[in-house]
């Protein structure tokens, strides 16, 4: 067969920097929404309790594409028992319909395309950065 599937754990930890992204995009968004006259302290809890809130949300949406996408991909790789940009991208199709799968089969076809898409540029950048760069220990490449 080759290679083993690849672990879970590979792809699931480039998503944590989608926490800090959703936990500053909702402080943000929390110090917007206050008013003029509110205290500091007010202030500050509105700002936190917005971030968490869309940390939180940013995070469960990555971790779950995160994982269909792990599964259909090691799915894949046990089934052709080869790598390659087609299960990349396979598995990048499937879980984008799958994460929209509730919204209708319109929603699923766009999400599909939009994540294989996705999918295929950071497979062609970790090529890129390989090829041009070298060995880069931080992300695992």
């Amino acid at each position: 067969m080759g290679k083993k599937p690849p672990a879970l754990h590979r792809h699931l930890l480039p998503l944590q920097p989608h926490c800090t992204v959703g936990l500053v995009h909702g402080a943000v968004k929390g110090l917007k929404a206050a008013g003029a006259g509110e205290s500091r302290k007010v202030i500050m809890s509105r700002a936190l309790s917005s971030g968490l809130e869309l940390g939180g949300r940013y995070s469960g949406t990555m971790g779950s594409l995160g994982f269909y996408f792990s599964v259909i991909e090691s799915g894949i790789h046990s089934y052709r028992g080869k790598e390659g940009i087609l299960n990349t991208s396979a598995a990048g199709f499937g879980a984008g319909a799958m994460y929209k799968a509730a919204r209708g089969l319109r929603a699923m076809a766009v999400a599909g395309v939009i994540g294989g898409a996705a999918a295929v540029a950071a497979v062609s950048g970790k090529i890129a950065v390989k090829k041009y760069v070298g060995e880069v220990g931080v992300w695992g490449f």
